[in-house]
C-alpha cells in the first residue's frame, strides 16, 4: 500500500523567503537619522536603498531590521499555508519545516473523530471540509487559505476576497489574467494585496484596487 504525501507548492522549509515588502517606520528612522547633518543623512538612505535592494546585510542597521520584519512575515504566510495544506488534505506536507511541523500533527490528531465516551453516546461524525474555506477571518487564515488553493481556483479566492459586485464578469478576467501572468506570478500579486489590505489600506473597490496596483503592471511587463 503505497503512503500519500503532500508538498506545498509555492514554499519551501528554510527561513530564505523572497522578501516582496519592506515596513517603512517612519518614526525609527527620523529617531535614527537626528542630530545628523545633511550629508550623513543622505549617506544613511543610500546605503539603507542600496542593502534592500540586495538583500544584504550588514550595510546599514535599520536595512537588517526591515529584512527581519520581513523574513518574519514571510515566515508567518509561509507556515499558514503549511497549515493550510494540512487542513485541506488531512497530512502533514513533506516539506513542512520542523518548527510547525509538531503543532500540525497535534492540529489534524485534535480534529479526527473521537471514539464514543461514557453512556453509550455515539461519536459525532468528522465535519467534511469544504472545497474552500474562503478568504476572510484571521491573516492567518487568509494566507494559509491563499498557499494551500489550487492554481485554477486562485480567481476564486480572488472574488471571494474581494467581494467584486459582478462576481461572473471578474471571475472571467481574473482567470483570463491568471493565464497571462501564472500562477506564482499571480498568486504573489494576490499575497501583496491581501498583507496591504490587512496592514489597513483604504480599499472601497478591492478587485478594482487588486487589478489596477497589482495584476495590471504584471500583465504590462508581459508585453
Amino acid at each position: 500500500m503505497t503512503k500519500q504525501t503532500t508538498t506545498l507548492a509555492n514554499a519551501d522549509n528554510t527561513a530564505s523567503q523572497r522578501r516582496w515588502w519592506y515596513k517603512l517606520d517612519i518614526a525609527r528612522h527620523l529617531g535614527f537619522i537626528m542630530g545628523m547633518d545633511d550629508k550623513g543623512v543622505a549617506e544613511h538612505f543610500r546605503s539603507m536603498l542600496l542593502a534592500l535592494a540586495q538583500g544584504e546585510r550588514g550595510i546599514n542597521v535599520m536595512a537588517d531590521k526591515m529584512m527581519d520584519e520581513a523574513d518574519a512575515f514571510s515566515e508567518r504566510q509561509r507556515n499558514a499555508g503549511f497549515i493550510g495544506a494540512a487542513r485541506r488534505h488531512g497530512t502533514v506536507p513533506e516539506n513542512a519545516p520542523p518548527s510547525i511541523r509538531r503543532e500540525i500533527e497535534k492540529s489534524l490528531a485534535a480534529s479526527k473523530p473521537k471514539p464514543s465516551g461514557e453512556g453509550g453516546k455515539k461519536p459525532q461524525a468528522a465535519q467534511k471540509p469544504s472545497k474552500r474555506k474562503g478568504a476572510g477571518g484571521e491573516a492567518g487564515d487568509k494566507y494559509a487559505e491563499l498557499y494551500s488553493c489550487p492554481p485554477d481556483e486562485l480567481p476564486d479566492l480572488t472574488v471571494e476576497f474581494c467581494e467584486d459586485e459582478k462576481p461572473r464578469q471578474a471571475l472571467a478576467f481574473y482567470r483570463s489574467a491568471l493565464d497571462e501572468v501564472g500562477a506564482d506570478n499571480y498568486r504573489n500579486a494576490l499575497s501583496r494585496f491581501i498583507g496591504s489590505v490587512n496592514a489597513g489600506e483604504e480599499t472601497p473597490n478591492r478587485g478594482a484596487t487588486f487589478t489596477k496596483h497589482y495584476l495590471k503592471p504584471i500583465m504590462n511587463n508581459k508585453k
